[in-house]
């Protein structure tokens, strides 16, 4: 009886291997994605400020991550975050902020911490001053790492990223490299008919959330982040931490 059943697994395995859509292949096509490294993008409107994303993801975990900002009186900021194992590790941000009637002063902040989540190293010059962290500090540093990663894992759940580029009336020069000769507009996106037909007629930088169809060579926006002029450039991804 034991020699009749394991004669037929053995039957059920090779012809599963033999066939195409195979257990092996299912399983393979299974686990790849989630061993391979992904690279996502996104951003996002808060009122008057800007926001750009960038994050990897390797075995479903946050890898790295960056972020640009851009706040109300020409305050600014980026960011490079780290994780290991899940757990994060660095973070890095440098920018200037708005201080009253002093103007815009220049900051930087660096914390590491221990693979149990604790600061084992904090530094925030503001200026010429070295100022502490209290740990509602280091709370809000962490929980926007956290959100960060919640936020662009929900727009690439969507379809979309963050594209960037220069249309010049007929085409659309993306940083990427690839040019693409059609943009339209997603049915829901919140775009003005003027400000539609501003973006198709003028040579523009244009940021914004949408998709991309590089077999048709056309792009959708689903929210438009930043319209200037084309010497605008590409916003880059910040690389602040040195391994």
């Amino acid at each position: 009886m034991k020699r009749s059943f394991f004669s037929i697994l053995t039957l059920s395995l090779l012809a599963g291997c033999s066939s195409p859509g195979s257990w092996t292949d299912h399983i393979s096509s299974k686990f790849s994605g989630s061993v391979e490294s992904a690279e996502l993008s996104g951003g996002e409107l808060e009122g008057t400020s800007k926001a750009f994303y960038w994050y990897t993801r390797a075995l479903s975990k946050p890898k790295v991550a960056s972020d640009y900002v851009q706040l109300p009186g020409n305050a600014w900021y980026k960011s490079s975050y780290q994780w290991q194992d899940g757990t994060i590790k660095e973070i890095v941000r440098e920018g200037e902020i708005q201080q009253s009637s002093d103007g815009l002063k220049p900051f930087l902040v660096h914390i590491r911490f221990s693979a149990e989540g604790e600061a084992i190293y904090q530094r925030y010059r503001l200026d010429n001053q070295v100022l502490p962290l209290n740990q509602k500090d280091l709370d809000y540093y962490s929980q926007q790492a956290e959100d960060l990663v919640k936020k662009v894992d929900d727009i690439h759940g969507q379809g979309f990223e963050l594209i960037q580029g220069v249309w010049n009336g007929s085409a659309f020069d993306s940083c990427d490299g690839v040019q693409y000769d059609n943009l339209q507009f997603d049915q829901v996106a919140n775009i003005s008919p003027v400000l539609k037909e501003r973006i198709k007629s003028l040579n523009s930088y244009a940021a914004f959330i949408g998709y991309k169809n590089k077999k048709s060579k056309t792009l959708t926006v689903e929210k438009l982040l930043l319209l200037d002029e084309p010497t605008h450039g590409c916003i880059q991804r910040a690389h602040l931490i040195m391994n």
